[in-house]
């Protein structure tokens, strides 16, 4: 289903203008979206066949997912692709690289009717898998994409929205003036990849960074915080068992890191995530930890990402965990 078209249906039933457009010629018509936070999840429910699921908010995914569980509850059907010479159809799966960098296939179901945001879509397509750790299915770029995002998680909320005469217009609306506040470009290095990724810097070293809603904790590959100087072999870098990812569990680690610059914004002595992957698809995965502590309004239109620090750590700390993850990180 394209990108753009579900954008399009879900602002259809949105009719509400910002009360504070950014500019006198710049209108926003928003569509707002209840979030719950559990935790480190950022929860949203939509209606499968119409039965209310527990979906989480993962801006680090491209594609939709569902459990393998709920998928045979609701009896969803495979898709099905023809394919030139056969008489029946094959099943279609797709491939799919996780945190841990390792390529995995999964297979395809459909769903007749998908409700989120005030908006119906028949024949959704969902990626089938059972390493969701506990929630119904993930709302990725597929619905997110087509329009600009804004996060306020703190508050519980967020909002699709359609901006309309915005071009030059700082996008940070809510700030109030004197309120300091980032702005950073989108760096989009393959078009086939919808997520929201940006340069950040850590310990100065430039940083390929993905903003992912779905990551719980901001991580760093652990070939990333080598470049920026820390090795998991260094002391005072701590192994804190595995942890869990849609592709393959990892080997963790939590390190030091001197600073971490994102736009404006620099935190000095942040301890992160460092987790063994093979992936060259990021560097880092900026976590709904950041996404938590900040007002982010990813302008898909301009290509720039606004935020303003809203409060409460903006990088947390995991627990240590056994050899087998009982954390769902992506």
């Amino acid at each position: 289903m394209n990108v753009r078209l579900i954008a399009a249906a879900v602002l259809a039933a949105a009719g509400i203008l910002a009360a504070r457009p950014a500019s006198a010629a710049c209108s926003l018509k928003t569509q707002p979206i209840p979030v719950t936070m559990e935790g480190l999840r950022a929860i949203v429910t939509p209606k499968i066949n119409g039965q209310e699921a527990r979906f989480m908010l993962d801006s680090g995914a491209a594609s939709n997912t569902i459990s393998g569980r709920l998928a045979a509850k609701l009896d969803l059907k495979p898709l099905r692709i023809a394919e030139t010479g056969r008489l029946i159809g094959e099943t279609a799966s797709v491939r799919r690289q996780g945190a841990e960098g390792a390529e995995t296939e999964t297979g395809v179901v459909v769903a007749p009717k998908f409700e989120f945001a005030g908006a119906t879509f028949k024949d959704v397509s969902l990626v089938a898998t059972d390493r969701l750790g506990g929630v119904d299915g993930l709302l990725g770029q597929l619905f997110l994409r087509g329009a600009d995002v804004e996060y306020d998680l703190g508050a519980g909320a967020m909002k699709l929205v359609k901006a309309e005469g915005c071009g030059g217009t700082n996008m940070a609306y809510w700030a109030k003036e004197g309120t300091a506040y980032s702005v950073i470009p989108l760096e989009w290095i393959d078009r086939d990849r919808p997520m929201t990724e940006a340069a950040v810097y850590i310990n100065g070293v430039r940083m390929h960074a993905v903003f992912d809603t779905g990551a719980p904790l901001t991580f760093i590959t652990d070939k990333a915080a080598a470049r920026a100087g820390v090795n998991t072999s260094d002391p005072g870098v701590q192994a804190i068992g595995t942890y869990r990812g849609l592709d393959a569990d990892g080997q963790a680690w939590l390190g030091r890191f001197k600073s971490i610059k994102i736009g404006d914004e620099e935190i000095q002595n942040p301890s992160l995530e460092i987790g063994h992957s093979i992936s060259d698809a990021f560097d880092v995965l900026i976590g709904a930890d950041f996404l938590l502590s900040h007002h982010v309004y990813v302008a898909n239109s301009q290509g720039k990402i606004y935020f303003t620090y809203s409060g409460g750590p903006p990088f947390r700390v995991p627990p240590p965990r056994p050899a087998a993850a009982t954390a769902a990180q992506k």
